[in-house]
């Protein structure tokens, strides 16, 4: 039989079986680090596959600028963007993800919702649901050039937003990925 481990009690100091469910001394809960518990490894699940999806991804697509000519600004007067809120976008991949990734990707969309992240190197920020204040899956917006992101820097966490882009990912533990072409006044 292996040894029990021990640990102080983090409200009296005594010493306490690491499995016990409350302290035997003084009656406090023996509380399991956040990064033990299923929420925390949840979270910590999510920021890392965030982390590496944008490390991987690379952020937005650098435009080519040579040549110049009108065909490149003819195809961007052509694009039309569905509007969309990042709840209905959330919801559908929720549902089926597969149908969300059929339905989105690649796809022009203008979206609504709420401010969330604004990454401090000024390459993404992501957009969360408006109904739901303790969401953690929304769209991650790549920001493209410093026009943008001086846009980006007047804004503030929990503002709502409308941009316009094109969904580059989407995963159903992620959510999904977009390529900034404008903000919408």
């Amino acid at each position: 039989m292996a040894k029990n481990e021990m640990k102080k009690c983090e409200a009296c100091g005594a010493e306490i079986a690491a499995s016990a469910k409350s302290c035997p001394n003084c009656g406090a809960k023996n509380k399991k680090p956040f990064y033990k518990r299923p929420i925390g490894i949840i979270i910590i699940l999510i920021i890392v596959l965030g982390i590496g999806g944008a490390v991987i991804g690379g952020g937005g697509s650098d435009s080519d600028t040579s040549g110049g000519g009108t065909a490149d600004t003819d195809a961007e007067k052509k694009i039309e963007y569905k509007a969309y809120s990042v709840e209905d976008m959330i919801k559908e991949l929720e549902d089926n993800a597969a149908n969300a990734d059929e339905k989105y990707r690649d796809q022009y969309v203008e979206i609504s919702g709420r401010l969330d992240t604004i990454d401090s190197e000024g390459n993404y920020i992501s957009v969360l649901p408006t109904n739901d204040e303790f969401a953690i899956m929304g769209v991650q917006c790549f920001i493209k050039d410093d026009k943008q992101l001086e846009e980006v820097k007047k804004m503030k966490k929990g503002d709502k937003i409308k941009v316009k882009g094109q969904v580059t990912d989407v995963g159903e533990v992620i959510g999904y990925s977009l390529d900034i072409d404008e903000f919408v006044k």
